[in-house]
């Protein structure tokens, strides 16, 4: 499916998940078409958000070089010694660090199945949660530099539901503060390593094992990166899907986006 625009801009992959071109909201307006074509996406992006809860963007605005570079410096922290990065372990109170094992979702008795960092900017360096150049070359850098490009991406979402929401066009820029110390725009790393044993059969609720167990964000908006040839996400539909679980086709330079249980409070 794509809109009437000479540019498509909107598609369905199986069952509804929308993808969506972000590339006339980047590009300034110079004529009565281009903002048509920006409320459009508007247009698509609400229905998205407001329906599915997913949706994948592209044109985004972030190269599939920093993308790639991104996921060789996670790869990299993830294959350093339990022990290294244990010295990193996560501080709820700043909402930073590392976990192995050791989150457990209400919808599941045993803890997933996966290792995760992670990074509110504002709080790294003046808690020391920084790897050292040492253990991972260029960790600091470039993830501070990601973080800060995806966090744009975000913005740029987030003014898109302030019309329809009937809020200030900055309601979300100033609510998104990521120099705020007390901000919560946390960058984080997942690593899912090699299951130590055969998942469960799915009757089985005592012995199943997850990657991820089903859950909601509690957040505002998640924007996610997957690889291509590495599934396992997928999104409940209980009313359009009949109750299934739809599969999210990894796509390489895509950015799947996830609505978050704050943002649907509005």
């Amino acid at each position: 499916l794509h809109s009437s625009l000479s540019v498509p801009l909107y598609s369905l992959l199986s069952k509804g998940v929308p993808i969506i071109s972000l590339r006339s909201l980047l590009t300034p307006s110079s004529s009565f078409s281009s903002q048509t074509e920006k409320n459009e996406v508007i247009r698509q992006l609400w229905e998205a958000s407001s329906t599915v809860g997913f949706f994948q963007i592209t044109d985004h605005g972030i190269t599939e070089e920093e993308i790639d570079c991104a996921f060789r410096i996670s790869e990299s922290f993830f294959s350093q010694s339990l022990e290294t990065k244990r010295q990193y372990a996560l501080q709820r109170e700043i909402n930073c660090g590392y976990e192995y094992y050791e989150q457990t979702r209400p919808s599941a008795i045993h803890a997933d199945q996966k290792e995760s960092f992670q990074m509110t900017i504002s709080q790294m360096t003046s808690n020391k949660m920084w790897p050292s150049e040492t253990e991972v070359s260029g960790f600091q850098t470039t993830l501070e530099t990601f973080a800060q490009k995806n966090h744009q991406v975000a913005l740029t979402l987030l003014r898109c539901f302030t019309g329809p929401l009937n809020l200030p066009h900055d309601c979300f820029d100033r609510s998104h503060d990521m120099n705020q110390t007390d901000n919560q725009c946390t960058l984080r790393l997942l690593h899912y390593p090699t299951a130590k044993r055969r998942v469960a059969d799915k009757e089985d609720s005592d012995t199943r094992l997850y990657r991820a167990s089903p859950h909601t964000d509690w957040n505002c908006l998640t924007l996610l990166y997957q690889r291509e040839g590495q599934r396992g996400l997928e999104v409940y539909r209980s009313q359009a899907c009949e109750g299934e679980w739809t599969g999210v086709i990894p796509r390489k330079g895509v950015i799947t986006v996830n609505i978050g249980d704050m943002l649907m409070r509005w």
